[in-house]
């Protein structure tokens, strides 16, 4: 059973467009065939995300969906609090993420953000810790 993080942008393509590879990896998680991880940090991303106007116009979002999602995640996957983790990256917010990922000793982080894909000095580094970062079309479930 693999042990995976979803970066908040997965969560969300996961929750708006149902028939998505990210989708697939939401339903998995939820669901149980691999232990899903996850913070405070990433709920409350997700949380700040979904509420924005633009997406509850667009998407035609409902808080109690929005709720409720939050809630099927708060009860079926596993809540860890995220490693400090000192490393110069282009966006500090992501860090957070990245410390998610090595305190639930997740096998991969699997992100659509295109920094964390593209820095090899950080691929190489998550990968020494046992974390195997790819964008979701990459992460093969069994």
């Amino acid at each position: 059973m693999k042990r995976i993080v979803l970066d908040t942008n997965v969560w969300i393509s996961g929750f708006i467009i149902r028939r998505s590879k990210s989708s697939d990896l939401v339903t998995a998680l939820i669901q149980g065939r691999h232990q899903g991880i996850i913070s405070n940090y990433i709920l409350g991303e997700i949380e700040r995300t979904l509420s924005t106007r633009r997406l509850t116009f667009r998407y035609q979002l409902r808080r109690e969906e929005i709720i409720s999602f939050l809630l099927t995640l708060q009860t079926r996957l596993e809540i860890v609090e995220p490693i400090n983790v000192n490393l110069e990256i282009r966006d500090p917010k992501d860090l957070p993420i990245l410390g998610t990922a090595l305190a639930g000793q997740a096998s991969h982080l699997v992100t659509g953000d295109r920094d964390l894909l593209a820095d090899p000095k950080l691929l190489a580094w998550m990968r020494e810790q046992g974390v195997e970062i790819l964008p979701p079309a990459e992460l093969i479930l069994d």
